[in-house]
C-alpha cells in the first residue's frame, strides 16, 4: 500500500537526491538548495533524537515565516515528532491556551518573540523536559537563562538522513494546526503525512505546478493554506518557494519581478 509509506521526510530526501542543487527556498538574499534544506532538517532530527524525543511527541513552534521554520518541521517529522504550529497573531490567554492544548514537550520560538513568550511563561504547561529553544534567521546573542539557543546546540549534529526506530507511516500525524476559534473553542487539528501528500498532488495537478515553478509565499505558515497547501505543493513538485514574512501590497509586484515568481496563493482578506 503506497499510501502507508509516504512521509514529508521521505519526499524531501527524494528531492534532495533528484535535484540537489535546485533552489528550495529564496529568502531575502539567501538561496537554499534542496540538498542544504535536507541537511539542515537532518540536524534538527539528530538533535531532538539525541534528547530522547520519540514518535508521537509534540514540539510547539512560535516563529515567523523563515526557512528554519520548515527545516524544524521537516527534521522533527523525520523522527515522528509532531509540530504544533502556533498562531503568532494571538496574545495572552488565547496564546497560552493554544500552546497548552498541544501538550508539547518543548517550544521553539523566534528571537523576536522572546518578550511575548515571557508575558505568558508562567501560564504554560509542558510535558518533560519543557525546554524553551530560540531559533530563526537572526539568532539572539544574549538570552535569558531559561532559554537555549538552538543554532548553538545544532553545531555537532549529524547531517545524515536519520533511520528512526519506528518507521513513519502515512497515517502518522505531521503537524497540529489550530482553528480560528470564531466558532466555539479553538481546537488543534491533526494533519497526517498522507493528507499533506494528497493536497500537494491536488495543487500540482490543478495549479499546473512543475519543478520549475516559483511560488511567492506570503501567507503565515501556521495557516492550513500556507502549510498544507503551499508547502506541500512545493515539496511534491520539487519546486521553489519564496518565503516572505507577510503580504505587502506595496512590495508585491516588485518582489514578483525580483524573484521571477509565477504563482501565489491568496486568502480572502488580501
Amino acid at each position: 500500500n503506497f499510501g502507508s509509506t509516504i512521509s514529508l521526510g521521505r519526499e524531501v530526501e527524494k528531492q534532495a537526491r533528484k535535484r540537489p542543487g535546485h533552489p528550495a527556498f529564496l529568502y531575502q538574499e539567501q538561496v537554499i538548495s534542496y540538498e542544504e534544506f535536507n541537511r539542515q532538517a537532518n540536524r534538527y532530527a539528530s538533535f531532538f533524537n539525541s534528547q530522547g524525543y520519540k514518535k508521537g511527541d509534540v514540539v510547539a513552534l512560535l516563529m515567523d515565516n523563515c526557512p528554519e521554520y520548515l527545516m524544524v518541521v521537516t527534521g522533527l517529522a523525520k523522527i515522528g515528532v509532531i509540530s504544533a504550529l502556533i498562531n503568532t497573531g494571538v496574545r495572552g490567554e488565547v496564546l497560552a491556551q493554544g500552546i497548552n492544548l498541544s501538550e508539547a514537550r518543548s517550544i521553539i520560538i523566534g528571537s523576536n518573540f522572546i518578550d511575548l513568550y515571557q508575558t505568558i511563561a508562567q501560564r504554560l504547561r509542558f510535558r518533560s523536559p519543557g525546554s524553551v529553544y530560540v531559533d530563526g534567521p537572526q539568532p539572539a546573542l544574549q538570552l535569558p537563562s531559561s532559554l537555549q539557543s538552538l543554532p548553538l546546540l545544532l553545531g555537532e549534529c549529524s547531517e545524515e538522513n536519520p533511520s528512526p526506530d519506528t518507521p513513519i507511516q502515512g497515517e502518522d500525524i505531521l503537524v497540529y494546526l489550530y482553528t480560528s476559534g470564531s466558532y466555539g473553542a479553538r481546537k488543534a487539528v491533526p494533519v497526517s503525512h498522507q493528507r499533506f501528500w494528497m493536497v500537494g498532488q491536488q495543487l500540482k495537478n490543478f495549479g499546473y505546478l512543475d519543478e520549475d515553478s516559483i511560488q511567492y509565499m506570503c501567507l503565515p505558515l501556521y495557516y492550513n493554506s500556507g502549510f498544507t497547501v503551499c508547502f506541500s505543493g512545493m515539496i511534491i513538485t520539487g519546486s521553489t518557494m519564496v518565503i516572505k514574512g507577510e503580504f505587502s501590497t506595496t512590495r508585491f509586484w516588485s518582489d514578483i519581478r525580483r524573484y521571477q515568481a509565477n504563482y501565489f496563493v491568496g486568502v480572502g482578506e488580501m
